[in-house]
């Protein structure tokens, strides 16, 4: 799901600074609205490459090597 970064105003007129992850630009604009800010600014915030990288590369761990793992771990264990 992608990130936005919003900039808003509180009824004092402070600026407020956020990150949210949403389906798209309106969704961030409804929440902002609904916090009771008013929102001046919401921009898509890219993913950094090793974020995307490490995502890809170390998906899942599938079952069976979950199960050898532990075991070669156990036996490391016991053997001090």
């Amino acid at each position: 799901m992608p990130v936005f970064e919003y900039t808003a105003r509180d009824s004092d007129g402070k600026k407020i600074v956020g990150i949210i992850e949403a389906v798209d630009r309106q969704r961030v604009l409804s929440y902002v609205d609904g916090l009771g800010l008013l929102p001046i600014d919401v921009r898509s915030k890219k993913t950094p490459f090793w974020k995307k990288w490490l995502k890809v590369s170390f998906g899942r761990v599938k079952k069976p090597h979950l199960v050898f793992f532990s075991r070669q771990l156990s036996t490391l264990i016991k053997a001090g």
